[in-house]
């Protein structure tokens, strides 16, 4: 198996990262969907590249083409693309705002939700939803 990432940490839950790492109940090693032995190749495990970008994709040559140009080889039964998703602000005045945060991962957690930050906040506000529909109806 071999996953392939453009985010720069192995893969994690992210529903975790909102709701028990961030007030402490689970640390990182925790969010990870596997264990990172489980990437260890010389003991016969996935293959994890992480921070690298899929430009494009030959499906009938099984490999994958890397912004650098780089041809992967990828020898496989099922391909499976998960795409992922970036957390969007709704276009909502007061959604730029330096003190608003979004939050994929355990990093963004560290970055912008420390709990030292908290102390100093009036209020602090975790919202979650899958789909954003502005205005709301």
């Amino acid at each position: 198996m071999t996953v392939v990432s453009d985010d720069t940490d192995p893969p994690c839950d992210r529903t975790f990262c909102s709701k028990q790492y961030l007030i402490g109940m689970k640390s990182p090693d925790e969010t990870l969907i596997a264990d990172l032995q489980m990437y260890d190749q010389a003991k016969g495990g996935a293959r994890l590249r992480l921070a690298c970008k899929v430009q494009a994709l030959d499906i009938d040559g099984k490999f994958v083409i890397l912004p650098s140009g780089e041809r992967m080889a990828l020898a496989y039964d099922v391909l499976v693309l998960a795409m992922g998703a970036e957390p969007k602000r709704p276009p909502v005045p007061g959604f730029d705002r330096p003190n608003v945060h979004v939050l994929r991962s355990p990093r963004d957690a560290d970055d912008s939700y420390a709990p030292q930050r908290w102390r100093s906040a009036w209020s602090l506000s975790v919202q979650a939803s899958s789909v954003w529909k502005w205005p709301p109806h």
